[in-house]
């Protein structure tokens, strides 16, 4: 009862962290539209003909900075109670953890006495590990979102609020903003589309998962100058969709690790299907590294990436293995049963 208890009160923080986030986001949006409608009001009122009851236009838009001041200055002093109260939730999380972790070991520990050489741990962190990787996917599709769609979105908006307004008295200019418009939204398609694969390659269902490694491969070895060798064995055709979303996603990881920290020049992926499991190997050429070394930093991106390999073939009862070594190169293999 009191796991179960624990489990529910992490994933009601997880949810309330996530939301006051997102509502952080939102406002420093809406933060920086106010700034960017200032900025243009106080461009138009420098440019334009004042002839025509120019007292008149001048007190308008002032008032209307005053007014977008106003409420930019809410948006601040809400954003600031969210952070702080973020900053709880996640004291909180912590705390909470720290108090599932110690009534899982006593539980460990307790059956270990009980049944001795017959008990065999399962490990029932399971739902605090799912948790956290739901959060970490969330927070990462947030962020790409907020960080390109969203902002790339509001600079179109500015853009063409500030084309009406200097389409009469400027019409050339406001046709080169008009097509760097048309230019910024074909970019942001491009994004949306980006972020759709990766929540789920479509290719999936068109071409195949064996064959949808291989584009990635591709598409790797051409941004990153890295050869890549890859060798499917078997019939892909009846794998679960989540074995095949969760094994291209430890692919990605690997290479992206490989590309960015091993330095190697070759990087080659192996990938086996038999009748009731599937077998995995990344391996490269590389530096190689000290596992325990970059999964103990707790600043370490790439030993946060490896810990999220763990998890998404521990969700599958598969099973993972590091090897490296320092100047021969790293292999990853990976074991995961179809059922």
């Amino acid at each position: 009862m009191i796991k179960e208890y624990l489990v529910k009160e992490i994933g009601n923080i997880l949810d309330r962290k996530l939301n006051m986030e997102s509502m952080i986001r939102e406002n420093q949006c809406e933060i920086n539209e106010l700034s960017e409608h200032i900025r243009l009001i106080q461009d138009g009122s420098n440019t334009s003909d004042t002839i025509f009851s120019p007292g008149y236009s001048n007190s308008c838009d002032e008032k209307k900075i005053q007014e977008y001041l106003k409420k930019k200055q809410s948006l601040l002093a809400d954003n600031k109670s969210l952070i702080s109260l973020v900053e709880e939730a996640q004291t909180k999380l912590d705390e909470v953890q720290k108090v599932y972790e110690y009534v899982n070991k006593a539980e460990h520990y307790s059956n270990l006495e009980k049944y001795g050489k017959n008990y065999t741990s399962s490990d029932d962190t399971s739902h605090l590990h799912m948790l956290e990787t739901q959060e970490v996917e969330r927070q990462r599709i947030a962020r790409d979102l907020h960080d390109s769609v969203v902002q790339n979105m509001t600079n179109i908006v500015h853009k063409a609020e500030y084309a009406s307004m200097i389409m009469d008295s400027d019409p050339i200019k406001a046709k080169l903003e008009l097509k760097t418009i048309q230019k910024n939204t074909r970019d942001i398609i491009s994004e949306i589309r980006d972020v759709i694969y990766n929540l789920r390659p479509m290719s999936f269902d068109d071409i195949g998962f064996d064959i949808t490694i291989e584009r990635e491969l591709a598409r790797l070895q051409n941004i990153s100058g890295i050869k890549f060798k890859y060798r499917p064995s078997g019939t892909f055709e009846k794998i679960d969709h989540v074995i095949e979303l969760t094994l291209f996603r430890i692919i990605q990881e690997a290479c992206n690790n490989a590309i960015k920290h091993s330095k190697a020049t070759v990087i080659e992926v192996s990938i086996e299907s038999f009748s009731d499991h599937i077998s995995l190997q990344i391996s490269d050429n590389g530096i190689g590294f000290d596992f325990d070394s970059i999964t103990s930093s707790p600043n370490s991106k790439s030993g946060f990436g490896l810990s999220m390999m763990k998890e998404r073939v521990f969700l599958l009862s598969g099973k993972i293995n590091f090897n490296s070594i320092k100047g021969k190169g790293t292999n990853i293999s990976v074991d995961v049963p179809l059922k």
